[in-house]
């Protein structure tokens, strides 16, 4: 009996191997994750800072949450690790370097801030489709929201109300 035990213990561990490897060689690699946000940014691992790279589940999805900082911008991302596909991407700016609210500054018409943000997302106007503009002053400085769903993807933007300027975008696929 002992022998039948000690025999099963002993191909229980010699298979243990066998599974670690195939979970580590299944999905994407944090590696492969940095480097898919890198691309979609459009940036290089030599031209970011303080990266950093998180493994943990959102719903059922397990996925890398990836954080990294160009200048006084912030790039934060969310890689699928089953397929490499990205969940969700946003970009902020440092609000320091944004121009802040003055009373006596006029501020862009909504039309103007829709073009902004449409052609960044390189989206047609007739295609998207609005859920949300509003216009508040924000930690003192006059800034426009925007939600707006195209193809299955929301996108939100703030955008300064006086010049136009990307504060910060973020988008989700609900596919």
């Amino acid at each position: 009996m002992k022998n039948k035990i000690y025999a099963l213990f002993l191909l229980f561990l010699s298979s243990l191997p066998h599974f670690a490897h195939a979970e580590q060689s299944e999905g994407t690699t944090m590696e492969e994750a940095k480097q898919i946000a890198l691309t979609h940014a459009r940036l290089k691992e030599d031209e970011i800072h303080s990266l950093k790279i998180e493994k943990e589940f959102d719903g059922n999805i397990l996925q890398y949450e990836i954080e990294f900082y160009k200048d006084d911008i912030e790039y934060e991302y969310a890689v699928n690790i089953e397929n490499g596909k990205i969940i969700q991407y946003s970009y902020e700016k440092n609000s320091a370097s944004i121009t802040p609210f003055q009373p006596d500054n006029a501020i862009l018409p909504i039309r103007k801030i829709k073009e902004i943000a449409l052609s960044h997302a390189k989206i047609k106007g007739d295609e998207a489709h609005f859920i949300k503009i509003s216009q508040e002053i924000k930690r003192g400085y006059n800034i426009y929201t925007l939600k707006f769903i195209h193809d299955d993807l929301e996108y939100n933007y703030a955008i300064n109300a006086v010049n136009g300027e990307l504060i910060e975008y973020k988008v989700k696929d609900y596919r």
